[in-house]
């Protein structure tokens, strides 16, 4: 483990963080592009299993990223010096911010197959989420309790 000045350490987090919300914003514009010059009008009986799966693994993304931050974040307020509580905080932000990508990423693959927008509203929520999100040094303090 490096030792990184409080001030690295949190512009390292951002850009993780910016990475994330760009690689969603990517897809979503490559799949528009792919799915305007490439295919042709999507079936709509296809969608049927994706009404009720994504919803379910949006939830299921929310609630688990949730939880292994919680769980994380309590093996990182018991540590002993500040540059492990901030290693072990920073292992529980990915862990957060990757399993609410995920459904995030779900959605703009099967918008790319169905052509139902209502899909790109979860992508929507997810970076709108991540952005509310977004990791700074009072959020940690008030997550560490230092």
């Amino acid at each position: 483990m490096s030792q990184l000045s409080p001030g690295r350490y949190f512009r390292r987090l951002t850009m993780t963080h910016a990475t994330l919300i760009f690689v969603q914003l990517i897809m979503v514009l490559m799949a528009y592009y792919l799915r305007n010059h490439w295919m042709s009008p999507p079936a709509r009986e296809e969608e049927g299993i994706f009404r009720i799966g994504l919803p379910l693994f949006a939830l299921a993304g929310l609630y688990a990223g949730n939880r292994l931050f919680q769980r994380r974040l309590k093996l990182a307020q018991g540590q002993a010096t500040l540059a492990r509580k901030l290693f072990y905080y920073r292992g529980a932000l990915h862990y957060r911010y990757i399993l609410w990508s995920l459904p995030s990423l779900l959605a703009v693959a099967v918008w790319f197959f169905t052509g139902t927008w209502m899909y790109l509203l979860v992508t929507a929520l997810f970076v709108a989420l991540l952005l509310v999100y977004r990791p700074d040094i009072d959020r940690a303090r008030r997550e560490l309790k230092l």
